[in-house]
């Protein structure tokens, strides 16, 4: 059977601690692997160039446009197209999987079962990601963060698991969720986290969690209900005092956005009566 040429993308800024494993673990399965970077001020680039992969230097507005930028980057010449983040890693099962997926016909795209980590360990928490595409079929929703691919036709689960290793450490992690805290504060204002979710190819599933979760943000005590979906709903219970831990922290930072929210309203109401 003809091989079909797969590329893989990675977008990075400062990704020198995962970068390594990342493309090592891509080499039985990436045809090309092209790293979009937004300028790393450490070792990354330089990394990924001695790893073989091809660099393009881009400046970062926000996650959506950077991976609808990358899709440009990729020669036509490949049949298949694979998104990965840096802290990410495929179990071996999941690699043979790929494989296998890259030489049928039936589908447009893989949906992969992704794990996520906490400090430096597995939690039984698990989401679905769609990661793999046919060239040419896919864009991204216009999003500051949690960018999502939209792409029609049939879908593949696949076997095997995609590790988020996330965060290097409890300080980087929770940085991260400051940093994304900010920025949903603002879209809440300017509604651009809803920006083209009623768009032909876009899941019923995302546009109904977007809504819900600006609801939320509205909503008194929400920040239980956060904790008793991550805690119960989403598994993490089976993970013990780490689960507990991680649910009471997503239940922390969705407060974080609700007190960033309430701050620019009274940033707001000062200026206008000034």
């Amino acid at each position: 059977m003809t091989k079909r040429l797969l590329c893989v993308l990675i977008i990075t800024k400062n990704e020198e601690h995962h970068l390594p494993a990342c493309i090592e673990q891509l080499d039985s399965i990436a045809d090309q692997v092209i790293v979009i970077d937004s300028g790393s001020e450490d070792a990354t680039v330089e990394i990924a160039k001695s790893l073989g992969a091809k660099v393009v230097h881009r400046e970062f507005s926000n996650f959506g446009d950077q991976w609808n930028y990358a899709l440009t980057c990729v020669p036509k010449y490949f049949h298949w197209v694979m998104k990965i983040d840096p802290d990410e890693r495929i179990s071996p099962p999941l690699k043979q999987a790929l494989t296998n997926f890259l030489l049928q016909d039936h589908y447009t795209n893989a949906i992969l079962k992704r794990r996520l980590w906490f400090l430096g360990n597995p939690l039984a928490v698990y989401d679905d990601v769609l990661r793999v595409w046919k060239n040419g079929e896919c864009r991204f929703l216009d999003a500051e963060v949690n960018e999502h691919p939209i792409v029609e036709g049939r879908s593949l689960i696949l076997d095997g698991i995609l590790e988020h290793l996330d965060s290097v450490n409890l300080e980087a992690w929770l940085a991260k969720q400051n940093r994304y805290s900010t920025i949903e504060a603002d879209q809440f204002f300017s509604k651009s986290e809803c920006r083209g979710i009623e768009k032909p190819g876009i899941s019923r599933r995302l546009v109904a969690r977007k809504k819900i979760k600006r609801l939320l943000l509205k909503t008194p005590l929400s920040e239980l209900l956060i904790f008793l979906d991550s805690f119960i709903f989403r598994g993490a219970w089976r993970s013990g005092s780490l689960g507990f831990q991680w649910s009471l922290l997503r239940a922390e930072t969705f407060r974080w956005k609700k007190l960033k929210i309430l701050e620019i309203r009274l940033i707001q109401k000062v200026k206008r009566s000034s």
